[in-house]
């Protein structure tokens, strides 16, 4: 899973300049991380390429986040 993780990771890296350079508004933010007590972030890696891939505006916030982080950064970001 850790091979195919860096796999998908390394070819959104070589797609995004041409996701980016149009014109194309994003289909919305996500804020991403993994909660506090959690040092595993190969599934929220996957889910953020995927998302990306998708449309979507990435916010990641990384590993062992607090829910008041979550809060915070969710209300810095909302419309």
């Amino acid at each position: 899973m850790l091979v195919a993780a860096r796999a998908m990771q390394a070819g959104m890296n070589e797609v995004k300049p041409y996701l980016t350079e149009t014109d194309i508004e994003p289909s919305g933010k996500v804020v991403i991380g993994t909660v506090n007590g959690d040092l595993h972030d190969i599934g929220k890696n996957l889910v953020s390429v995927m998302l990306e891939g998708a449309g979507f505006e990435i916010v990641d916030l990384g590993l062992d986040v607090s829910p008041g982080r979550f809060c915070e950064r969710r209300a810095r970001t909302a419309p």
